[in-house]
């Protein structure tokens, strides 16, 4: 399960996402991208990790895409 976190380490209601990928780096950080449609999103989430992982990824970049189909985003995590 993905965990959602407020700058305060709440514990926020889980989005719905398109796509997740998880990179995991063995002696730097990692990083890690959702890509959701933008009405999903929930501002004030900064942190995110999965259970059973140890990692905890820090938001640190969000690109918006306007489509036909509507607007997404993309948001890059470190972890």
């Amino acid at each position: 399960m993905i965990n959602f976190y407020d700058k305060e380490m709440n514990l926020l209601e889980t989005i719905e996402f398109i796509e997740i990928t998880w990179n995991r780096k063995w002696t730097e950080a990692g990083d890690f991208t959702i890509y959701t449609i933008a009405n999903e999103w929930n501002d004030k989430i900064k942190y995110i990790n999965i259970d059973g992982r140890p990692e905890t990824g820090i938001v640190k970049k969000i690109v918006i895409e306007e489509k036909i189909e509507g607007t997404f985003l993309t948001l890059e995590f470190t972890i």
